[in-house]
């Protein structure tokens, strides 16, 4: 469906995105004449030459063809959270597309900002790490070999350091390979286990595990502020419970997130509740779901996801945030001590052979 200049595009313009939801809400919020197709065409006018132009002269096309039905126009080209979110909204009339822009620019901010945290953060300590890694595994074999020809001294005379070091360095020749398939292949479910790992030891994983908490922790983030959005009412009508959770769970592809949304559903189908007691199936953070329980105490469900959402901005986003920069400096320090520790192991089997040396001349002398 799209060109590779397009999926381009679409990359480039990602990054625009809370902006952009932004300034489209507050101006049809407060120009209530103007059409949508008309801010597509100036759009792509203004802009043109850039990611924005490019895709909004698509989008113009597209809600022409697709009589001007801006979720269809969207789909394919923003995240599928938000067209599903905006499917919704616009059958409820323009103010609640309006609201919705806006609650999507806050989602997109705060994503943005745990994409950021995450790769400046917890990132860069995994590079660390990596490098580290890929130091232990290789550094050994080559510099054992420039000390033997440097020295020219049988491992066998070599101190305890140099023999550990020369035996690291063939274990790492003989099962390296081995080891490194091993490595790919845990690697490669690890990242696959994140969308797709399902069931009794998920959960166990994401209450203990850190990869597995942070990611729980911010898709709950993510789904009660959609559910804020969701369920807010309007002028016209408001979502019910079921169905606003419906909504997320068809606009995701991961099984992890389908699973959690398919286990509130039936929580409602097996209970009828429509409460806060419904979220109590793992979806949310113990935290997150203990203060939603709180909140219901004195306001409806639909209120409190907006005192939720209002909370994750100035509470639990900050302190995430905090989480995974305390993190970075582990990975990073830890990564340090092994390099450090590598160099010194080189150091003093470099006196020992020194020594050894020394010793060789003096029994000769």
């Amino acid at each position: 469906m799209n060109s590779l200049n397009t999926k381009l595009a679409m990359l480039s313009f990602a990054r625009q995105l809370p902006d952009y939801y932004e300034d489209l809400g507050s101006l049809l919020e407060t120009a209530k004449n103007i059409r949508q197709l008309e801010i597509f065409q100036s759009d792509a006018a203004r802009y043109e030459g850039t990611p924005r132009g490019q895709l909004s002269q698509i989008w113009a096309e597209r809600y022409e063809e697709l009589g001007a039905d801006l979720a269809a126009t969207w789909e394919g080209f923003l995240p599928d959270d938000d067209v599903a979110i905006i499917r919704v909204q616009q059958d409820l009339g323009s103010d609640a597309i309006c609201g919705a822009l806006k609650d999507l620019a806050k989602t997109a901010k705060i994503k943005r900002q745990l994409q950021s945290a995450a790769q400046t953060s917890v990132g860069v300590g995994l590079l660390a790490m990596a490098i580290a890694v890929i130091a232990v595994a290789f550094m050994p074999s080559w510099g054992v070999g420039v000390l033997m020809q440097a020295f020219e001294v049988p491992t066998s005379d070599w101190g305890p350091v140099g023999r550990r070091l020369a035996a690291w360095a063939d274990f790492v020749k003989l099962y390296g390979p081995y080891i490194g398939v091993i490595f790919a292949l845990a690697l490669a479910w690890v990242v696959w286990s994140l969308d797709g790992w399902v069931g009794p030891g998920r959960d166990w994983a994401d209450r203990k595990i850190l990869l597995y908490r942070v990611y729980h922790e911010m898709f709950g983030i993510r789904a009660a502020l959609t559910m804020a959005t969701l369920t807010r009412k309007n002028a016209s009508a408001m979502l019910t419970l079921r169905s606003a959770i419906e909504v997320l769970a068809s606009s995701t592809t991961s099984t992890w997130k389908s699973w959690q949304l398919q286990r509130v559903i039936d929580h409602i189908d097996a209970t009828g509740a429509a409460s806060a007691e419904v979220f109590g199936t793992g979806i949310f953070t113990q935290p997150m779901y203990w203060r939603l329980m709180d909140v219901t105490r004195a306001k409806p469900l639909a209120e409190a996801f907006g005192v939720i959402a209002q909370s994750i901005q100035d509470l639990w986003l900050p302190k995430l945030v905090r989480q995974m920069i305390v993190w970075r400096w582990i990975l990073l320090l830890s990564a340090l001590a092994v390099v450090v520790v590598l160099v010194a192991a080189f150091q003093s089997t470099v006196g020992e052979m020194k020594t050894v040396m020394m010793n060789a001349m003096t029994s000769h002398q």
